[in-house]
């Protein structure tokens, strides 16, 4: 068993990054969902209600957060936290602490998307003393998908007549080849690599904007990958459409992910 993918996601909703290899500490990755967009009173914008969030490309430098859009050239957010007092950032039924990035922010994100509802669009960032709850990210270190899950999704989706569906509709940050058999990864385990632990804590359930095409916002007929992925859950007790695991790096770390790295299972 290896990794064979690992992915960061700065802006929550927004395509990843791949990477190589990373650090890893008991938040997730550096600077995994620190940012997202939201509307004029804080509410994170998804794919469901903001299709057009797929036009954003993020890239990270030493020093800034880069979002590109085609014809728009490039907005730069220093990694560096801007001054004033926080505001709510509001994702569901939870309210967080965040930072406003600010006017020029807002003004990009509003040139190219247009604004939502009549209001200008805001990016903000995780608070820095909210940081220890990981807020944008559910609270958990890392979202894990196998290779051969997608592969059963994958033939399930083609014996109905639908089309495939890459990863990157799941947004995972590790993906692996298998933890022996498809699904596997929804069933509390412990993933061994060197010199670190991770708990595969909580399955995924999977909602409405697995169904949007992550490169251009399309919606997938029938309900689909949704009912596919009820269909194949193991989970005979929570039915659902869930795909990939929570995962929490055990103990304080640090760890270093590494693409091809080897893993070990441990089922508890």
């Amino acid at each position: 068993m290896r990794i064979r993918e690992l992915h960061l996601y700065p802006v929550k909703t927004l395509r990843g990054i791949p990477l190589a290899e990373s650090p890893l500490g008991p938040l997730g990755l550096p600077w995994d969902r620190h940012w997202l967009v939201a509307d004029a009173v804080g509410r994170a914008l998804t794919l469901a209600q903001r299709p057009d969030l797929t036009q954003l490309t993020p890239f990270l430098s030493d020093s800034a957060l880069l979002l590109s859009a085609p014809g728009h050239g490039e907005l730069a957010i220093p990694l560096t936290p801007p001054p004033g007092p926080p505001c709510a950032a509001r994702l569901g039924n939870r309210v967080c602490r965040a930072l406003d990035e600010g006017a020029l922010a807002s003004g990009w994100l509003t040139s190219v998307l247009g604004p939502q509802r009549g209001y200008p669009l805001r990016l903000l960032r995780v608070a820095p003393s909210d940081e220890p709850r990981a807020p944008f990210n559910d609270g958990w270190s890392l979202t894990l998908a196998t290779l051969d899950s997608l592969e059963a999704l994958n033939r399930r989706l083609e014996e109905k007549g639908q089309g495939r569906v890459g990863l990157a509709r799941f947004r995972p940050n590790l993906v692996v080849d298998s933890l022996g058999a498809p699904f596997h990864e929804l069933f509390p385990s412990e993933l061994l690599g060197p010199g670190y632990r991770l708990a595969l804590v909580k399955p995924i359930r999977r909602c409405r904007v697995t169904r949007l095409h992550p490169r251009n916002g399309a919606l997938a007929p029938a309900g689909e990958p949704l009912a596919a992925l009820t269909e194949l859950s193991p989970l005979k007790e929570t039915p659902g459409p869930h795909f990939g695991a929570y995962v929490s790096l055990m103990g304080e770390g640090p760890a270093t992910l590494a693409v091809d790295q080897p893993l070990s299972l441990h089922r508890r």
